[in-house]
């Protein structure tokens, strides 16, 4: 939304004067400019952080930071509830990340080298000030290794008060580290590009020696979004997570370039030294967390939402644009967050599951720390089919203080939650200033208020020490399965897997035999994580009454890849009889992760489940893991699925069947078109052909369709005509426009000067694909549409559509227009938008404004420097003529913010006229509270949650929109 200056400052007086903000005076404080120039590995990069805009929450430096009591007093906590800080400055400094060992002991990583690196130039930036570096940097432990600032430290209560009253440095001097884990002899360091061990087989807290490089190949680019949140899954491999502006490559000793493009959870099998993506996808992936039952989760940056549910091979939303494809671009579909009612503005940055056993008013409850509203919110988890919906419930801890940046939340041994605070103003990482706050950080501890304490519970809850788990035998270990506390069973859980004793089976298996609910799903994970699970085994498993013992040993079968005949035939009876969702979700995940022999059985009779084909997760994962079939047994499958049998079954007519065509068009070789042929012979009736027909135009899309061979030919006009009731079909016509047909084209022009509401969206659509594949006759009817539709979008969509034409005429067809145009809802914006794109076009706009036929504050500077690209004389005269010799973009929007500024601190603005503007400018893209866009389609952030008391901020975002686009907008 980049508005003329007078546009700008009245948003500015409406957000000022409707949101009660305060006007902050013009001589008020500016911020530090502690630019990073020394980073900077050539000039073009020194004048990129010159001159680069910061965006997001920048920090309000007009505020200054508290004392650890005072700020403790401003938090306004839930009733039953008290909260504590247990560390603090001077003691630790910037703390990002808590782990806890089997001697209940607090590690914590402090994050003071962030953001730079030490020992590395930035050779280049991208527009989202993603780093290229001049090197890789080595290990610790290589001669060329370049200390950091970073450290982890241990705090320790030897006395059982619940005061941390022992501190000691295990390591320092780490450069970038996010995330440590305490296990098989050793420690286990998050630093990008590693994923580092340091031995310590003693215990004595003393590194054995350097650390041994595990992994190597995550991205630096962004150290906001590296990998973080180490955690041992229920398998007994590590997992973590990375954030959504690096990218990976991640080799291992047996595995080699597994390549990921932002986000993901990932685990690492450290005795096999397999890596694999997990899942794919999702917000700012700075979280990893399991609840009971071994399923997985995490916070995110993205709207009003809790979190991601992630199951085996999913595949999640995220910021194509800025942050890249999912790793198969034949995934055609994606799962979104858990849908969430309450508490709006973003983002819940981290969070858990609350199973410590200590607060009941907790328990089983999502508690999300949510950074940008000084906040930590507990929502109830809804069951949804196989995955899960969110709804608030009690606002934990509501801080006033705006240094208050909760950035992770643990559950600790004593069943209270540990939440580290950041404590800085300043969150966003796309500002190039390294001004932020190094010399505070608090760690505190919220406990749940009895009037007797409980006497089953460890730790400082019931006054003394937690037990050294480290220190029991292996079969006591097994009774500690038992506890209420989750964190206690996992720690138990991975002290079995350090030791890996067989012995221990036995023990296993005399418990199993009785054992139900949660004691039965510790034990199945006891047998995986110290090597019990023979074929055998798991088939007496997946017949086990509860439903997450069967969901964990199909999730268990799959990673044997080549799984036994016996294996196989038991997953395959199960997805047919079993009526538990989840279940059958890890089935279709363990089916993509099979060899074809055993995958396509499952993948059958899975999509046979009409009790399923609706579930949020299902469909899609059993899409995927039948994509995989396409390439390595194809014939098979097809024998399988391209029947008029297969089409009488829901998931497969309305999920599998267009996705197949579409795979197959998408990748057009020989085989595959003849299969494709193949496909629209065989479908049974008009509704199938659509199907099909749906799918090959998505494949196509964008594109014309060329050379298909002549039984692919006869085959698709033969479902065209078959599908065709009498009136125009759209998919029937946007498939012939793509396929060069001459009656389609025909049609398609006369389809899109037909105004009815009711075909409005089909229209847009012939009218897009017109401007892909359309022919010059079209150009005549696109203006026609542009002049005269009472739809704006569908205007709209005309006028970007005639951009694909080089017909000079357009130009001027267009000026002509342009006051005609409405005056709303984006029309003569994307009338200029058009008329930049081309030389012709841009100088007949420019004669217009030197005619007076056309104001000129309607080009803003973004138009107007375009314009400027084209380098052609008469442009540059009339540029000059009519703006000047223009300064940079940057430099002139600097100009503006302090103008406003300066403005603002002089006088009030008038509520009345700036809700006015608002909703006739902002609202097209923006919600603000319950006035936003036509038909609630956000084509922006929802403003409702930002931080609207944030001078600094609203001016960068207002007058400077397109420096701050979020990832969800990028496209």
């Amino acid at each position: 939304m980049n508005l003329p200056i007078p546009v700008r400052t009245g948003l500015v007086i409406l957000c000022i004067a409707l949101l009660t903000a305060t006007a902050i005076a013009d001589d008020a404080p500016k911020p530090s400019q502690d630019l990073p120039i020394d980073k900077a590995g050539n000039e073009t990069v020194k004048k990129h952080i010159e001159t680069f805009q910061g965006r997001g929450a920048v920090g309000d430096f007009n505020i200054k930071p508290m004392s650890v009591e005072d700020s403790l007093k401003t938090f306004v906590v839930a009733d039953g509830f008290a909260v504590e800080t247990v560390l603090s400055e001077p003691q630790i400094t910037q703390p990002l990340s808590i782990d806890f060992d089997e001697r209940g002991r607090m590690w914590v990583v402090e994050y003071r080298q962030y953001p730079f690196p030490a020992g590395l130039k930035i050779v280049k930036y991208d527009e989202h000030l993603r780093a290229v570096f001049d090197k890789v940097p080595h290990p610790p432990g290589h001669a060329e290794h370049v200390k950091g600032a970073d450290r982890i430290t241990i705090h320790e209560d030897t006395n059982g008060d619940g005061k941390y009253d022992k501190h000691k440095t295990f390591v320092d001097g780490l450069n970038i580290a996010t995330s440590v884990l305490v296990g098989r002899g050793g420690v286990w360091v998050a630093k990008p590009p590693y994923l580092l061990f340091y031995p310590d087989k003693d215990g004595d807290d003393v590194p054995d020696g350097p650390p041994v490089v595990h992994l190597t190949g995550f991205g630096l680019e962004d150290t906001h979004a590296v990998m973080n949140s180490l955690r041992w899954g229920p398998d007994g491999w590590i997992y973590g997570a990375q954030g959504s502006t690096c990218w990976a490559t991640v080799s291992s000793e047996e595995t080699k370039d597994v390549h990921f493009k932002g986000q993901a959870i990932w685990r690492y099998h450290p005795e096999t030294k397999i890596f694999e993506v997990f899942a794919e996808g999702g917000g700012n992936t700075f979280c990893t967390e399991f609840d009971s039952k071994g399923r997985c989760y995490s916070g995110t940056n993205y709207g009003s939402t809790r979190g991601l549910h992630f199951v085996q091979g999913g595949r999640y939303i995220k910021g194509w644009g800025k942050h890249g494809p999912l790793m198969n671009p034949y995934s055609f579909g994606w799962f979104e967050h858990m849908k969430h009612e309450g508490y709006q503005p973003r983002f819940s940055h981290s969070l858990i599951l609350y199973e410590g056993g200590a607060m009941p008013a907790l328990e089983g409850k999502l508690v999300s720390i949510i950074p940008l509203h000084n906040r930590i919110q507990v929502s109830e988890m809804i069951p949804n089919g196989s995955t899960y919906n969110t709804k608030d419930t009690i606002t934990l801890i509501e801080a006033k203080d705006r240094w208050f940046r909760p950035v992770d939340i643990k559950a600790g041994p004593d069943g209270a939650i540990y939440v580290c605070d950041w404590y800085d103003t300043r969150l966003t990482h796309v500002d190039p200033r390294d001004n932020w706050d190094k010399t505070h950080g608090r760690i505190y501890r919220i406990t749940q208020k009895h009037p007797e304490k409980p006497t089953h519970l460890p730790g400082a809850m019931r006054g003394f020490s937690v037990p050294d788990l480290g220190l029991l035998s292996d079969r006591d270990l097994v009774s500690h399965l038992k506890s209420p506390n989750k964190l206690e069973r996992q720690t138990a859980q991975r002290v079995l897997a350090d030791r890996g004793n067989p012995a221990i089976h036995n023990v296993l298996t005399a418990e199993l035999e009785v054992a139900r609910g949660q004691l039965a799903v510790e034990l199945v994970a006891a047998f995986k994580v110290t090597g019990g699970l023979s074929d055998r085994a798991i088939i007496e498993l997946l017949q086990h009454p509860e439903a997450d013992v069967r969901r964990l040993t199909a999730q268990f079968a799959g990673d044997n890849r080549k799984a036994s005949r016996g294996v196989a035939d038991y997953l395959e009876d199960l997805a047919g009889t079993d009526s538990n969702p989840q279940v059958l979700s890890q089935l279709a995940s363990t089916a993509a992760r099979l060899n074809s022999g055993a995958a396509l059985p499952l993948i059958w009779k899975l999509a046979q489940r009409n009790d399923i084909a609706g579930d949020p997760h299902i469909p899609l994962l059993v899409w995927w893991a039948l994509e995989q079939q396409i390439t390595t047994s194809q014939e098979s499958t097809l024998a399988v699925f391209n029947t008029k049998h297969a089409w009488t079954f829901p998931m497969v007519r309305d999920t599998l069947m267009p996705r197949l065509a579409q795979r197959l068009a998408a990748q057009p070789t020989a085989d595959n078109l003849e299969a494709l042929a193949q496909m629209l012979e065989t479908a049974p009736g008009a509704a199938e052909s659509k199907q099909l027909l749906t799918g090959i135009n998505a494949a196509f899309k964008g594109s014309t369709i060329t050379a298909l061979p002549a039984r692919l030919q006869t085959a698709l006009l033969a479902a065209m005509a078959q599908t065709s009731t009498g009136a125009a079909d759209p998919s029937t016509i946007i498939l012939g426009l793509r396929s060069g047909d001459a009656k389609s084209h025909a049609a398609a022009l006369e389809y899109i000067k037909n105004d009815d509401p009711a075909v409005k969206l089909p229209r847009i659509q012939i009218i897009e694909t017109l401007g892909q594949t359309g022919k010059d006759d079209a150009v005549p009817v696109l203006l026609q549409v542009a002049r005269t539709s009472q739809w704006h979008s569908v205007r709209r969509a005309s006028l970007a559509a005639l951009q694909r034409f080089s017909d000079p005429k357009i130009g001027d067809a267009i000026v002509a227009a342009y006051n005609d145009l409405p005056k709303d809802q984006g029309v003569r914006p994307r009338a200029l938008d058009t008329l930049t794109k081309r030389s012709e076009w841009s100088l007949a706009l420019l004669k217009a404004i030197d005619a007076g036929k056309i104001a000129r504050t309607d080009v803003d500077y973004e138009l107007m420097e375009r314009m400027k690209l084209h380098k052609e004389a008469d442009i540059s005269r009339l540029i000059r003529k009519h703006w000047g010799r223009t300064r940079a973009t940057a430099d002139e929007k600097v100009k503006q913010i302090a103008e406003v500024r300066k403005m603002l601190a002089a006088g009030n603005g008038d509520p009345v006229k700036g809700k006015a503007l608002y909703g006739a400018s902002c609202a097209l893209c923006h919600k603000l509270h319950d006035q936003g866009p036509p038909g609630n389609i956000l084509l922006a952030p929802d403003l409702t949650g930002y931080e609207r008391d944030n001078l600094d901020f609203m001016l960068l975002a207002i007058i400077d929109p397109s420096a701050a686009i979020r990832e969800e907008f990028i496209n």
